[in-house]
């Protein structure tokens, strides 16, 4: 991660800590947006795992 991303991650993090209380600001931390392709590695890394588990 590069130093940029990591300031403004660390920057938006603070801002939703100072701002936690506000239920827009909770509705968007749950609501993460994640490029497709990153999203579906990640869900089939989890069934892979599960499957790993049984």
């Amino acid at each position: 991660m590069k130093p940029r991303e990591r300031a403004a991650l660390n920057y938006s993090e603070a801002l939703k800590e100072k701002f936690a209380g506000h239920p827009q600001v909770r509705r968007i931390a749950r609501h993460r947006q994640v490029p497709k392709h990153i999203y579906n590695a990640q869900a089939e890394l989890r069934t892979i795992r599960n499957k790993s588990k049984r």
